[in-house]
């Protein structure tokens, strides 16, 4: 990776800290910290964006941050402008740092940025005259350029011109047997810099000018007085005679007549204050002590090193362990009469450790779901305006991992789900008053793990599903008739098809008939289901249950005929056999399981078998809280299958999910059970 590619990797990773950050702020104003991690982050930013010739970039950063800088200096308050305006700032430099947009948009926000600034001139004037009176430190910063500067992508000359944010800075150059700025385009030094600052924000602020630079590249000295500059300290990066030395006390009294008078009497202020601050707090470190001990442990403990990998190189590494996994089951069927006790370790040997580097490939693969919380959250602020409703997100749970692909595809049903929600569901304010409801609509989402499964709730208190609504809306459509009647689920299903949409009118939040359907074939092509319920004037649980992975899969090998198929063996409450007659006794189609009567279906009528063994296995597969007997000939074993994906031929016949090749390097179809009984 080349260091302009790796800087537009943290770039991505500094605004999305930058967009959590904005959020904090919209639930809770009132948090300087967030305020100083929001300056931090677009400084950031701005400070290598010229290095890599994002200069729609650095200008956009460089206005928020001014604005940023008026918050944190109280000049100004945060609102919801402000929110909105960074926000909206976020989405341009992300498409800035993709390539995707020209200066048109970037124009026209730092236009209403350096408007909103303007609306507060006069404040800021009279407030900037307080803060020149604040304390002035001067500093010495000694700056060795080499050549590896360049190449490590520092533009040496762009961080020159930060210096312009400090107070006061003065440049004396060292050993210029070629002029700086010849050497500045040859990109070969054999000069070094020794700068004069002053700085009314401190070290911090004189640091922030070389943030991309190492410690050896640059050593910062404090001045205090006159003295400063022949201390031991200040000779061991250059040694000053008298006039050396009173040139440079004469530079910084230019800018400042009484700079060390007034650095030695705000110290000399705050001596007695600082004294008691120390005790005070020696006193406390005192008690506290083995608490700070004990906590400091802790958090050594938990220290961990983190690497960014791309999601490429973790799907070649997920593919190659999939292969492996299908060769493993090659060699235990190719060996499986083998009477060697020695291979038959050797492949106990290789089962165990292929399930193991699975088990560390997958693992590698999780991720929390909640690197989705911000999106959701501005997508809720942004819709929940628009229709002019109060929104309370509460979420629980999200540090409940989940495959990235599966994240990734998750997003936008999730967001059409809570766009549902909001629109369809809760009531706008007035009409929640009048229910006796809080005028904040609940929007809560809560997710778990259940076995190999994950399952990702998304409930509100709004008005439920509007069953009449949609039964009206199915006649004017002609999917039912006038007088037919129909179950709340067989309403939920209509509500879920292709088109269907019970809004009046296009808006920007619905109506499109761009609907449930969409949300439903995304969840179920993730090999997972939805699950509805709701009632009337309390709200509606919108349920989403999807597997840990979707690459390999537990599986029972059955057979049917002459051809094999797959049943997931976490689907699978129950096997037995039974005579043929037994089952087929009358055409009611139904068993007696646990004292319940479930349908069954014989696999060999559904793909058109007519003839019958007279001993057939029963499976009984439960899955979503819903039963159904799959009849087979016989049970060949359990596999660990590699999970493929369906071909545009048959990916539409339902009763299938997937495929995958067997051990013998047959190819055996995955059952979707459920769809059998439809």
């Amino acid at each position: 990776m080349d260091f302009k590619q790796e800087y537009i990797e943290e770039v991505k990773q500094i605004l999305k800290n930058l967009e959590k950050s904005i959020m904090l702020l919209d639930q809770e104003p009132n948090q300087p910290d967030e305020i100083n991690n929001i300056y931090r982050y677009l400084h950031t930013v701005k400070g290598s964006a010229g290095m890599f010739d994002f200069k729609d970039m650095e200008r956009l950063t460089h206005e928020l941050e001014n604005v940023y800088t008026d918050i944190r200096d109280g000049i100004r308050t945060i609102d919801e402008y402000v929110l909105d305006l960074t926000l909206h700032a976020i989405d341009i430099l992300n498409d800035l740092i993709e390539g995707s947009v020209d200066s048109g948009p970037t124009d026209k926000i730092i236009e209403s940025i350096i408007t909103l600034r303007g609306q507060e001139a006069s404040l800021e004037s009279s407030q900037s005259l307080t803060a020149n009176n604040n304390k002035k430190e001067a500093f010495s910063i000694f700056f060795r350029p080499t050549e590896t500067l360049f190449k490590r992508g520092i533009n040496v000359s762009a961080m020159l011109e930060d210096l312009e944010d400090l107070t006061w800075h003065e440049i004396i150059i060292h050993n210029e047997s070629v002029p700086f700025e010849k050497q500045l385009a040859d990109q070969k030094f054999v000069s070094w810099l020794e700068i004069l600052a002053v700085s009314e924000e401190g070290r911090e602020a004189v640091d922030d000018v070389f943030l991309f630079l190492n410690d050896q590249d640059f050593q910062v000295l404090k001045l205090e007085s006159k003295e400063s500059f022949t201390n031991e300290e200040y000779k061991k990066q250059v040694v000053l005679n008298d006039d050396e030395v009173e040139f440079r006390l004469g530079k910084l009294q230019s800018f400042d007549a009484e700079i060390f008078n007034k650095q030695a009497q705000q110290e000399k202020t705050n001596k007695s204050a600082i004294l008691q601050e120390v005790k005070h707090e020696l006193q406390e470190l005192q008690e506290e002590e083995e608490q700070v001990e004990t906590i400091a442990i802790k958090k050594s403990s938990k220290k961990s090193a983190h690497i960014n990998v791309s999601t490429d190189k973790l799907d070649d590494l997920i593919n190659i362990v999939s292969e492996l996994v299908t060769f493993r089951s090659e060699m235990q069927h190719l060996l499986s009469d083998e009477k060697d006790n020695e291979i038959t370790e050797a492949v106990e040997k290789l089962e165990f450790l292929t399930l193991r580097l699975r088990d560390s490939a997958f693992n590698i693969r999780l991720v929390p779901i909640n690197i989705l919380q911000v999106k959701l959250q501005r997508l809720i602020r942004t819709v929940s305006k628009d229709l002019n409703k109060e929104i309370e997100f509460i979420t629980e749970g999200l540090d409940t991992e989940l495959d990235r692909s599966i994240i990734t595809a998750l997003e936008a049903p999730l967001m059409h789900i809570i766009r549902n929600s909001l629109d369809h569901g809760i009531e706008s304010p007035d009409e929640r008053e009048s229910r006796n409801k809080p005028r904040k609509g609940l929007l809560k989402l809560y997710s778990y793990n259940s076995g190999d499964h994950v399952f990702i709730q998304i409930q509100d208190d709004g008005n439920g599903i509007d069953f009449e609504k949609i039964k009206k809306k199915a006649i004017e459509k002609g999917l039912i008739k006038a007088k037919q009647e129909c179950t709340e689920q067989e309403l939920i299903n209509i509500m879920m098809s292709p088109g269907f949409s019970t809004a009046d009118e296009v808006t920007k939040v619905s109506g499109r008939g761009v609907g449930m359907d969409v949300v439903k074939k995304e969840i179920e092509s993730l090999r997972g289901d939805i699950d509805i319920s709701t009632e009337d004037g309390l709200g509606t649980i919108i349920t989403l249950r999807l597997p840990l992975t979707l690459t390999i899969l537990d599986t029972l090998v059955v057979k049917v005929s002459e051809e094999k198929y797959l049943i997931p063996i976490n689907e699978i409450e129950y096997c037995y056999e039974e005579d043929h007659a037994v089952l087929f006794k009358n055409n009611r189609r139904l068993i007696n399981y646990d004292n319940v009567f479930i349908p069954f279906v014989s696999l060999r009528n559904h793909f058109g078998h007519e003839e019958h063994p007279e001993k057939e296995t029963v499976i009984i597969v439960k899955k979503n809280d819903v039963r159904i007997a799959v009849v087979v000939d016989d049970i060949i074993g359990q596999y660990q299958t590699v999970y493929k994906p369906l071909n545009e031929l048959i990916q539409d016949i339902d009763c299938f999910s997937g495929a995958s090749i067997l051990g013998d390097g047959t190819t055996a179809l995955i059952l979707n059970a459920l769809k059998l009984k439809n």
